[in-house]
């Protein structure tokens, strides 16, 4: 049964052993970091869920100029107590009717084994592009990643 299955059909436990297992082989692995933060809250397991969220805290500002047809990323986050810091990623825009970008940047952590890379790919969507969306993936290693997803909101 997969994970969102089993918790929306209530079976939180399954969904918590299966992000167990999930973390065990990739433990800076956003997505399953804050799926099993948001089940331990689901069963009322507070405490817990706070320190899963707080593993996975992270900001981020995304900023598009459709005239110039750039996108700039901003993000940082911090992953098991390691920050990492991507600054001004630069990004181009697919083309005008997609409304899809990506680009890839140096990432910068004292955690990174020799440099950290990160690559991104993203939409707008909604009434004047609204709203956006991404996924990143950034290499820490070589053989370790963070991978991860944001949305954002037009102020």
């Amino acid at each position: 049964m997969p994970v969102h299955a089993a918790t929306d059909s209530g079976h939180l436990t399954h969904s918590i052993f299966a992000l167990e297992r999930v973390l065990a082989v990739e433990p800076d692995n956003l997505l399953a970091r804050a799926e099993i933060a948001r089940v331990y809250l689901m069963l009322g397991e507070v405490r817990t869920s706070q320190q899963e969220f707080e593993t996975v805290s992270k900001s981020a500002d995304l900023v598009a100029d459709f005239g110039k047809g750039t996108v700039v990323l901003n993000m940082d986050m911090t992953v098991n107590g390691n920050n990492y810091v991507t600054t001004d990623l630069p990004m181009s825009l697919g083309s005008p009717d997609v409304f899809t970008f990506s680009g890839s940047g140096s990432t910068i952590s004292p955690a990174c084994v020799s440099s950290c890379f990160t690559n991104v790919e993203g939409f707008f969507a909604g009434d004047d592009a609204s709203h956006a969306g991404l996924g990143y993936k950034t290499d820490i290693s070589g053989t370790d990643y963070i991978n991860g997803a944001a949305a954002f909101k037009k102020d």
